[in-house]
């Protein structure tokens, strides 16, 4: 019974310390990858046998137990490739010709600072709406790190290049019923 109870309450730690064998073993990440595990996603600082050490965005040291790094859904954003495609929704009037407006989202593109040129960076009509066109706009960093600044860069750029092409940035329609009160 003894024994039971003791092997019942070390379940959690024998099992991080196997998790943590496998992850040393199969090197899924390394210390310095960006990654995601579950909700926690940030840099990797150290790796043992019972823990993951990870540093997230807001710089808050966040201890993962193996058996959970190993039971969840992992995401590696620097393997295989350390650059990382982001998608900006970028929305347009509906009267623009949707050639002009690609063309503007890319010479934007191509100006903003830390989007790479290979991959090249590609816009798509994503949907229309009735008071506003949808684009999407694709484009590579490199790297995980550098994902909020990639989109201030980004989404000034676009900003600056409708401005100088003539294209408005469509304003949210709304729509106001008046009735009167009934007495």
């Amino acid at each position: 019974i003894l024994t039971a109870v003791i092997g019942l309450s070390m379940q959690d730690t024998i099992g991080s310390l196997f998790s943590g064998l496998l992850l040393q073993m199969e090197k899924p990440f390394a210390e310095g990858d960006w990654i995601r595990v579950g909700d926690v996603e940030g840099k990797v600082t150290e790796v043992t046998w019972r823990y993951t050490k990870v540093v997230t965005l807001d710089a808050n040291a966040v201890l993962l137990p193996n058996n959970a790094v190993a039971k969840d859904r992992l995401v590696n954003y620097d393997r295989p490739a350390s650059h990382l495609r982001q998608i900006v929704a970028v929305p347009a009037p509906v009267d623009a010709p949707p050639v002009a407006v690609k063309s503007a989202i890319l010479t934007a593109l191509r100006r903003a600072e830390g989007v790479l040129t290979d991959p090249a960076p590609a816009a798509r009509l994503q949907e229309i709406q009735p008071d506003r066109i949808i684009y999407a706009a694709f484009y590579y960093i490199d790297s995980f790190a550098h994902r909020a600044p990639a989109v201030d860069a980004v989404l000034s750029a676009i900003w600056y290049q409708f401005m100088e092409n003539g294209i408005d940035v469509p304003a949210p329609m709304r729509q106001m019923v008046m009735t009167k009160r009934a007495e």
